[in-house]
């Protein structure tokens, strides 16, 4: 748990991520090997754009919190944080939710499961309206 929550640069409770752990090997995400030590079971792990529920809109909430806090504490050269502010007609918006969409699902299939892994990432993707939808 001290681990974790260094590397992960969390500060939960030592019980609330042995419980996290716990939850996970259930689930079949964590598994140990002969040493006990936690290895990935899924490499890659990923919910379909049209599920909804109150887990996944938590998820969402905590990882916003978090790319704030990456614009405070996390390098530059570390981090890739940019927006822009667009007027788009419904077409367009479309289009570009579409694109998005793709490019997620090509940025998951880069990362070779094979590899092992330097670092955790958290990559957010966020198109939303800032004044009232005409349509």
């Amino acid at each position: 748990p001290t681990w974790i929550n260094q590397t992960l640069k969390t500060k939960l409770s030592e019980e609330a991520i042995k419980k996290a752990v716990c939850r996970l090997i259930d689930l079949g995400l964590l598994s140990r090997d002969q040493e006990r030590r936690l290895y990935q079971s899924q490499p890659k792990v990923s919910t379909d754009s049209n599920v909804f529920s109150l887990a996944v809109l938590n998820f969402h909430y905590q990882m916003l919190r978090r790319a704030g806090e990456a614009l405070e504490k996390s390098p530059r050269k570390v981090r890739e944080i940019s927006t822009l502010t667009l007027a788009l007609t419904f077409k367009e918006f479309e289009s570009i939710k579409a694109k998005l969409e793709k490019t997620r699902r090509e940025i998951h299939a880069l990362v070779k499961e094979k590899e092992p892994k330097e670092a955790v990432y958290q990559l957010n993707l966020q198109f939303f309206n800032l004044s009232e939808v005409p349509w």
